[in-house]
């Protein structure tokens, strides 16, 4: 270590002063409680913030970035292409020849503003064969998700569905787990 530079222990132990009791806030406070069977969010040790961050689409903002420099060629995005409904809407906005930064203005909360904020963020300084590559990579990723997405519906609730409808979903996930490996 270097003259600057300094280590901080802490010692997590009762005969040091700690007290599970008081910082697990129960009374009920077992020493053989293993607390790796817990999530994060039990625990309390997520952030909100990060959450969301986690779940935003940039695979769907990345081509709507990519949409908006206008080199794509008509019919190879379309508002289908989007699960949610407000990249959905700002595509169809792009499509009809809006600029992201009118779009900026004209979105009534901040889901909607940050969204273009992203599109804005993403850089598209690329020539078109860039460009092209940039968006077939989004819509193969989106319609992977899309498809897996299903199989994992489908799925958890095959147990429930009666045996006639058990058949059909069952054949609907074999047809999926095909297409899902023809995407790799």
């Amino acid at each position: 270590m270097g003259k600057n530079d300094f280590d901080i222990d802490f010692d997590f132990n009762e005969e040091y002063g700690f007290d599970p009791k008081a910082f697990l806030g129960t009374e009920e406070y077992d020493k053989d409680t293993d607390l790796d069977a817990f999530t994060d969010e039990e625990l309390g040790l997520t952030n909100q913030k990060a959450k969301k961050a986690a779940q935003v689409d940039w695979t769907g903002r990345t081509l709507l970035a990519v949409l908006a420099t206008g080199k794509l060629p008509p019919g190879s995005v379309t508002p289908e292409d989007f699960d949610d409904p407000v990249l959905k809407s700002l595509c169809k906005d792009l499509l009809s020849g809006e600029s992201p930064a009118s779009l900026m203005e004209q979105q009534p909360d901040e889901q909607g503003r940050s969204a273009i904020g992203d599109i804005l963020s993403v850089n598209t300084d690329m020539d078109d064969d860039g460009l092209m590559h940039m968006a077939r990579d989004c819509l193969k990723k989106m319609r992977r998700t899309r498809l897996e997405n299903e199989l994992e519906t489908l799925q958890k609730s095959m147990a429930s569905l009666p045996q006639e409808e058990q058949v059909r979903s069952m054949q609907r996930a074999l047809e999926l787990t095909r297409l899902i490996s023809e995407q790799k």
